[in-house]
């Protein structure tokens, strides 16, 4: 998520072992785990291209957003690298993920990039102009084909109109929104939750949805509070799927209740993941120690 909290924590992910806790009804399985790579570095979102058969992953680098020395790369869903640094130029902290109609999309710290799908050129720059700080992060595209982007420090969620970017929503009530998912109307928010210039929050988050016609924002289900969520994804079986940035969690949650089901603790900076229903497979960017895991997620 942020350097700072690379330095911050370091202690914490000293010695620290994946472990993981199984409720009855799930399994979480390491298929492989990808590190020691050029084409992982500090990596933050992940997205699965079926047409392709490949996995495009958003490395931030140094993780500052100044630097311009973060990249895509592309490897295949066995783990293995097809193109250590697919852009052709370097990215300012890139995090969110997502391809459609032959590009791929990707948020800088405060611009949606395009990128061409085949040459890896960046094909244009949306910037996100607006005062006070600023993440981008996560980005989701409506069945329209319009496409949104969380702000998270911003309490915003973009679109773009025409060559700009422009404020589809912004308030409080988004309390730091990270992960985003459109559907049926809807945009479900996995959001972080506001915190201090540490990135500590004194109040965890939970699941949020927003009327796409209305743009209200409401909690889901019990409001149930997994705190400092960054990814979200759902499984075949229509459960979401969340990560827990802080304490390094993949939670699996009712879709209803928001209840917990099950979960599994790798380190602490899990991603922007993405579940492939055709392999079963959940894709987990560990941004502070460079690494992409796969999981197999089985129902008991």
């Amino acid at each position: 998520m942020k350097k700072t909290l690379c330095v911050i924590f370091s202690i914490l992910l000293a010695g620290a072992a994946a472990s993981a806790v199984f409720a009855a009804d799930y399994k979480f399985e390491k298929v492989w785990t990808l590190e020691g790579s050029g084409a992982i570095s500090n990596p933050e979102s992940v997205f699965f291209d079926a047409d392709e058969n490949c996995l495009w992953v958003a490395n931030t680098g140094d993780g500052s957003g100044t630097a311009k020395d973060g990249f895509i790369s592309k490897i295949s869903p066995d783990g293995k690298v097809i193109a250590e640094k697919f852009t052709k130029e370097g990215l300012a902290g890139p995090r969110g993920t997502w391809v459609t109609k032959g590009f791929v999309y990707t948020a800088e710290v405060n611009a949606l990039v395009k990128i061409d799908k085949k040459t890896g050129e960046v094909i244009a720059r949306y910037p996100a102009k607006s005062e006070g700080p600023q993440q981008l992060n996560d980005i989701a595209e409506g069945p329209d084909g319009v496409i949104y982007f969380s702000d998270l420090q911003g309490d915003k969620i973009w679109t773009i109109n025409g060559g700009s970017a422009e404020i589809w929503l912004e308030t409080p009530d988004l309390t730091w929104p990270n992960g985003l998912r459109v559907e049926g109307g809807k945009m479900y928010v996995s959001p972080w939750g506001h915190g201090d210039e540490t990135w500590a929050t004194q109040v965890l988050s939970h699941l949020l949805v927003v009327d796409l016609a209305t743009k209200k924002v409401s909690s889901v289900g019990d409001k149930v509070r997994h705190g400092y969520m960054d990814g979200l994804v759902r499984l075949d079986n229509g459960h979401f799927v969340v990560t827990n940035w802080w304490d390094g969690k993949v939670i699996i949650i009712d879709s209803t209740t928001t209840q917990n089901v099950a979960e599994m603790t790798l380190e602490q900076s899990t991603g922007d993941i993405f579940y492939a229903d055709s392999l079963k497979t959940l894709f987990v960017p560990i941004g502070n120690s460079s690494k992409l895991v796969a999981l197999e997620i089985t129902k008991e």
